[in-house]
């Protein structure tokens, strides 16, 4: 497979990181057959693969690491654009390419149809190409102000939506029925993609919408907070149970939804990654989420295909804070590990493998425990929304992370910020899970990356082997902490574990 290798040792990681790279190596030869079916289409409309918006919206910021789509995605995308103008909607199609109006194909729906807005971003931190963006910035507006169906306060209105499709709670026949109320899950990504369109108009200096989308976003956040947190319980105790956070309304869609407790995986990781969270509820969220997965589930995942996207990244939230110590970055890197590879029982990543999958499933029970196919409305067993937590893998297992200083941030601009493309090399071993050395190479736009390293629990050493490409920078960090800033070529680093990082990364 061109662009990456990766290896993990022992058991079940090499198991579960075998399973995920032969579905990312199913998404390349989609690409590949899709683009190839492309004329086809043009002469036969029905021969040709379509590809849904919400899968390229979950799995697009990996699919960039396993193989160069740009060429293709940006063609997609254009295509997807195109649909915008159809039956004069102002919303992309759910499914693309889609030449007709054909029934549902534009009903309002969130995650699937803000995939115009935010996989061209996510494409443009990878690639660094403005002209997409450029291209694409009228149909990204038109959908954002007038293909959105709005309450007075800019949210949603109540609709029919997919949201958190195919969590595990959900009833075979009704996918859309996940523990994470829908509207709620529209809301959240909306605002999401205020941001992201404010990014847009800031890279593309577009003054006067600039200030638009500003206000928006400002406003249709605070409405967010309003409607959805609850206050803050000083009473409760760190030591206690974490206090749940968050609320919403009853299901208006079914009165007797799988669970009527508005408190999810999702609905933390989301809120977390997104930053709707006020500065004072960051910690308590991340407490949430950790007992959530931790005590709630016991390590067994209960997103759908959106949350699955998000919540590696929000359990490692903490890394993000000044006050966070290193102890509790590498737990709550453990939790993270522990969620990936610790079950093999439904729902987990390693369900499948138990029972002889080669690659991921739409559903995480496609298969039951008693071995027969869970087909009571629609299933697929080769479908790779669900490896979506590559991104995640490749930057803290496969130890490369690409990280821009000059992207704006909720349409704001570091000044100090140096332009250029910059690797971050922070691998992070799991003693818990044999997972001790890796190698991986990426295929970036700037050239071949490389990151190897081997972590001795013998000698508490963690020695790392980079390769930076030209014109690029690097930076590489012992357990997040950062020994040496390189620029282009080849460099090794080897150094022994402070005793608290060495203790906590074998204790956890």
């Amino acid at each position: 497979m061109d662009g990456v290798n990766i290896f993990a040792v022992l058991g079940g990681a090499l198991l579960t990181l075998y399973i995920l790279l032969r579905c990312y190596c199913c998404y390349a030869l989609a690409l590949r057959s899709a683009f190839l079916l492309h004329t086809a289409s043009s002469l036969n409309p029905t021969s040709y693969s379509k590809l849904t918006c919400q899968l390229q919206q979950v799995f697009g910021p990996t699919a960039v690491y396993v193989f160069d789509c740009y060429s293709f995605l940006k063609q997609w995308l254009q295509g997807l654009a195109d649909g915008l103008y159809i039956g004069g909607f102002n919303r992309p199609p759910i499914v693309s390419p889609n030449a007709f109006e054909l029934p549902g194909s534009h009903r309002p729906m969130a995650i699937w149809e803000d995939c115009l807005v935010a996989l061209p971003w996510n494409l443009y931190k990878q690639y660094r190409d403005p002209s997409l963006l450029e291209a694409l910035y009228p149909s990204i507006k038109q959908y954002y102000t007038k293909g959105i169906p709005r309450n007075e306060d800019g949210l949603w209105v109540d609709s029919f939506q997919y949201g958190d499709w195919l969590d595990p709670t959900t009833p075979p026949e009704r996918p859309e029925l996940a523990q994470t109320n829908q509207i709620f899950m529209a809301n959240t990504w909306l605002c999401n993609i205020a941001q992201i369109i404010l990014n847009i108009a800031t890279v593309l200096g577009k003054t006067e919408d600039i200030e638009v989308f500003k206000a928006s976003k400002e406003k249709l956040i605070a409405a967010w907070q309003k409607k959805y947190l609850v206050e803050l319980d000083p009473s409760i105790s760190e030591s206690g149970e974490p206090q749940q956070l968050v609320k919403w309304p009853a299901n208006l869609e079914d009165p007797n939804p799988p669970n009527p407790i508005p408190d999810s995986q999702t609905a933390y990781s989301c809120a977390l990654t997104f930053g709707l969270l006020p500065e004072n509820y960051i910690e308590p969220a991340i407490r949430r989420l950790h007992h959530l997965v931790k005590n709630k589930t016991d390590f067994h995942i209960s997103t759908g295909l959106a949350g699955t996207a998000e919540i590696f990244f929000a359990l490692c939230y903490p890394r993000n804070l000044p006050s966070t110590t290193s102890e509790e970055h590498l737990e709550s890197l453990s939790l993270a590990y522990r969620l990936l590879l610790k079950n093999d029982d439904s729902p987990s990543f390693r369900y499948p493998i138990k029972l002889g999958a080669t690659c991921i499933w739409e559903r995480w029970d496609c298969i039951t425990k008693e071995g027969f196919a869970n087909v009571v409305s629609m299933t697929s067993m080769n479908h790779y929304a669900l490896g979506s937590p590559g991104k995640w893998i490749f930057e803290n297992i496969g130890g490369i992370k690409l990280e821009h200083d000059d992207l704006p941030v909720s349409g704001v601009v570091n000044s100090d910020a140096k332009e250029g493309w910059k690797f971050i090399f922070d691998p992070i071993p799991s003693v818990e899970f044999g997972v001790t050395s890796n190698e991986m190479e990426y295929e970036s736009p700037k050239g071949r990356v490389e990151c190897k390293w081997n972590y001795s629990t013998q000698d508490k050493e963690l020695a790392i082997e980079v390769a930076v490409p030209a014109n690029c920078e690097g930076e590489i960090r012992i357990i997040g902490k950062t020994v040496q800033k390189v620029g282009a070529g080849r460099y090794s680093v080897k150094k022994k574990l402070e005793e608290v990082d060495w203790k906590a990364l074998e204790t956890f």
